[in-house]
């Protein structure tokens, strides 16, 4: 039963991959739109980083149902300061700058992650300074959403599809063998996991899909969102390298954040020139 929960969360890691891959958003312009399929875009564009991301050490192991409880409970701590910025984030811009695509009640993970930091920290979690203070790689994190929503808002889409799809592709497989592997009931600590207001994964992507491409944009808005879609993973990478060392693994190292960013600084500088 484990291999085939092993085998069944790999094909949706891969799935995932295929759909992180497809991000947008919609300022339109008075120039003649390019007519490109984001989706399209996203998923080949962002690759190579979705594979990376697959390859860290807490990521295998996850999937392999060998996980640390006290690395699961960063890991959800973490979760939670993420999706809590990502919202705030999305509920200002999302309804002005890609309204097709914003969907706070199917999506949002905030008050699921609250279930779930309750139960892993107690009724007392928000007082607790392990709780209220961000890991050094999940606030570069926040600070580069943050970064996004001021300079271009556009791009927290590559940071929700990157999110949120993955989150429906995967999410039911991790949570069976997390619940095996930590010895859970039911979905106690497992709340993220749950997106009750979606009835079909399958369905919600492909509309979500479909929305994506029918957004106008030009091709140099594509680039960034894939560009931002990258560093997205990159950053998500960062997360995972840093469990990797809090849990000791030899060689573990969190990458600079510099080597996140540099997708999108380069795309900037290949559209400066031309």
């Amino acid at each position: 039963a484990e291999e085939e929960a092993t085998e069944s969360l790999s094909q949706s890691l891969k799935r995932v991959s295929s759909e992180i891959q497809q991000g947008t958003d919609s300022t339109i312009s008075d120039d003649k739109p390019a007519r490109s399929s984001l989706s399209e875009a996203l998923k080949s564009g962002t690759a190579e980083s979705h594979t990376a991301a697959e390859n860290v050490h807490f990521v295998k192991n996850f999937i392999r149902g060998i996980i640390d409880r006290e690395l699961y409970v960063e890991l959800v701590t973490g979760l939670y300061h993420t999706y809590v910025t990502l919202e705030k984030l999305l509920d200002i811009h999302g309804p002005t700058h890609f309204p097709t695509l914003y969907f706070p009640k199917e999506l949002s993970r905030t008050e699921a992650l609250r279930e779930d930091m309750e139960f892993w920290h107690g009724n007392d979690w928000e007082k607790k300074p392990e709780c209220r203070t961000p890991t050094p790689a999940v606030q570069d994190y926040l600070d580069r959403m943050e970064e996004v929503g001021r300079i271009d808002p556009l791009l927290l889409l590559s940071h929700a599809y990157t999110r949120y799809l993955g989150d429906l592709s995967g999410g039911k497989v991790l949570s069976r063998i997390a619940r095996r592997a930590l010895n859970l009931s039911g979905y106690d600590g497992l709340q993220f996991y749950q997106f009750e207001s979606i009835t079909s994964a399958k369905l919600f992507k492909d509309q979500y899909r479909a929305a994506l491409d029918d957004l106008t944009l030009q091709p140099d808005q594509i680039g960034r969102l894939v560009a931002e879609a990258n560093v997205a993973f990159a950053l998500n990478m960062r997360v995972f390298e840093e469990l990797d060392v809090a849990g000791g693994i030899p060689g573990a190292r969190v990458r600079d954040v510099r080597e996140a960013l540099v997708y999108y600084d380069r795309e900037i500088e290949l559209q400066k020139k031309g």
